[in-house]
């Protein structure tokens, strides 16, 4: 089995030391790891497909998963028409009180990007709703996110 990242090592938001054991012990388990390079393209070959990477690196299997990331559901609310411009992967920019550039409009979940859970993605509701009515709640979310 092959995994290809685009970055330099696995998992990039937690620390080093965990990433590089994350990534040894993928290579202990036989899985070989191709960072930083990416799929270029992926053709049939006979009973196989022949994958070309980026870095011009060829190789044969039976099998591709491809995982691209997940990017936020931002199409078609109609954001243009408020100058909210979302990111390349669909995400909006927001204040820790989930805040967006236009002061009355607020965004949680999937659109701000990770982690992109149901659970976080409600807390950060509760969190912009305190924030929009000028409640006595809560200010942010806890230090530790509620996975």
């Amino acid at each position: 089995m092959s995994r290809w990242l685009s970055r330099a090592r696995l998992l990039g938001f937690l620390d080093a030391e965990i990433s590089g054991l994350l990534a040894d012990r993928m290579r202990t388990d036989g899985i070989r790891l191709c960072m930083p390079d990416t799929v270029s393209a992926v053709e049939p070959a006979h009973d196989a497909l022949s994958i070309t990477l980026a870095s011009g690196e060829t190789m044969s299997k039976h099998a591709v998963l491809v995982c691209s990331g997940r990017t936020g559901n931002s199409q078609g609310l109609g954001l243009n028409n408020i100058v909210i411009q979302p990111n390349s992967r669909g995400h909006i920019e927001v204040s820790p009180q989930y805040q967006t550039a236009v002061p009355n409009v607020y965004a949680v979940g999937d659109v701000i990007g990770f982690p992109a859970l149901a659970s976080t993605s409600m807390e950060q509701g509760r969190v912009a709703m305190v924030h929009a009515f000028d409640l006595k709640y809560k200010q942010e979310l806890a230090t530790i996110l509620p996975y």
